[in-house]
């Protein structure tokens, strides 16, 4: 089957998923190897903003080439806050799709299943469902990995996005 995929749909969306990952990164262990000492994080230690240094952001849609974003050129930021029903919240540059996270030991979590719905800058409805996302801190920098599926209702395209993506706070 073929879509008519609207590639700004896919783009805002890619940049909402960037920012919800990247909160979830922040949080992490210390080393790499069991015997390291784990970093204590408290949610304070991941407010502020983050802006993007490496990585990249891929979306797939079934019968279109895949779209790849480089994070570090993209000039995206988000900011992340301390939250009221959840230990943080991450925000994208506009304030929308506020991402909850939790602390687990030294990783900020998201649960899996939070979405959400929104009319794009061409009209198409565009509902993003989170399933993974973690958030490493180190200092003041941070490696974000995520995924998520984008349904959009009128090309009745549901996509599939990854990211991987290294931050630096601000």
């Amino acid at each position: 089957m073929s879509y008519s995929i609207n590639c700004r749909s896919l783009l805002t969306a890619g940049r909402r998923l960037s920012i919800a990952l990247a909160l979830v990164a922040a949080a992490g262990c210390g080393g790499g190897d069991d015997d390291s000492p784990a970093q204590t994080v408290e949610p304070e230690d991941f407010v502020g903003t983050w802006s993007y240094k490496s990585g990249q952001l891929r979306i797939e849609c079934p019968g279109a080439p895949a779209i790849t974003i480089d994070m570090a050129g993209a000039g995206e930021t988000e900011r992340i806050e301390l939250g009221t029903e959840s230990d943080l919240i991450v925000l994208d540059q506009d304030g929308e799709c506020p991402l909850a996270l939790n602390l687990e030991g030294n990783r900020a979590v998201a649960a899996a299943g939070q979405s959400c719905s929104y009319i794009d800058e061409d009209g198409e409805h565009v509902t993003e469902t989170l399933m993974s996302y973690s958030f490493t801190l180190s200092g003041s920098t941070a490696q974000e990995t995520g995924q998520m599926t984008v349904d959009m209702v009128e090309s009745g395209a549901t996509c599939g996005a990854s990211m991987n993506a290294g931050l630096e706070k601000l």
